[in-house]
């Protein structure tokens, strides 16, 4: 049950990164380090289940970039304009 609340206290928080950076993505590696930074214990693997279940809600957008000459990729995310709602309390969460 504690499982549950943490899950989605670390993906408000999520949200709340994004709405700061709006309308700029943040890349999922920045996202894990300012969670890190604010003593939540979540490795990258566990950021990219609440990106997908964020965007599974409609709530942000994802894309895959990188730079194959030098192996470097990451994920990157923005708020989509029903995220922005949600984050400025227009709409109700689900």
């Amino acid at each position: 049950m504690m499982e549950g609340y943490q899950n989605r206290e670390i993906r408000g928080m999520v949200m709340k990164i994004l709405k700061e950076a709006a309308p700029d993505p943040v890349g999922d590696q920045l996202i894990s380090a300012m969670l890190t930074d604010a003593r939540y214990e979540v490795k990258p693997s566990d950021v990219k289940k609440h990106l997908d279940y964020l965007e599974g809600k409609g709530y942000i957008k994802t894309e895959k970039v990188s730079l194959q000459s030098i192996g470097v990729s990451r994920t990157i995310a923005r708020l989509t304009p029903e995220g922005q709602d949600l984050m400025d309390g227009t709409i109700d969460p689900d």
